[in-house]
């Protein structure tokens, strides 16, 4: 059990330190006007063209009033299109607007030049640690 209550400090240790170096507890994500749970949402449909609301909110596990307030701004903004889903009449199919793709093109190039600027001073064998280390992670967890 002390083994157990060790990985759950370190886990929190360096959730806190990661949240920092990517700075996630800003305001809003990236110096953008989205925060970071409204960028997720819009990378999702950006990966995930046609997808139904649920399948966002089981994915990222987040509210789905919370969503779907979420999209009703996309949707005003010109973001997102709703169409009525062929496969279940009462769910709606997602796709992102040529402006909306072009919002997570922009969030996408932000985040590739912050990630990089974080690594940048690595060398390639550090490089290689982390994947690792972020690949051992994710397998264990999954």
């Amino acid at each position: 059990m002390a083994e157990k209550l060790e990985t759950i400090e370190r886990i929190r240790r360096f959730n806190r330190f990661y949240m920092a170096c990517i700075r996630v507890m800003d305001r809003t994500y990236l110096n953008s006007e989205y925060s970071v749970t409204e960028s997720r949402i819009l990378y999702e449909l950006g990966e995930n063209s046609g997808c139904s609301a649920k399948y966002i909110a089981d994915k990222m596990n987040i509210d789905k009033s919370y969503l779907s307030r979420i999209l009703k701004r996309f949707s005003e903004k010109g973001l997102l299109k709703k169409r009525v889903s062929e496969e279940d009449l009462r769910s709606y199919s997602l796709t992102l607007t040529q402006s909306g793709q072009e919002v997570i093109d922009e969030l996408n190039r932000r985040s590739d030049r912050e990630i990089g600027d974080l690594v940048s001073e690595l060398t390639d064998a550090e490089c290689g640690e982390i994947c690792c280390a972020m690949d051992m992670i994710t397998k264990h967890l999954s």
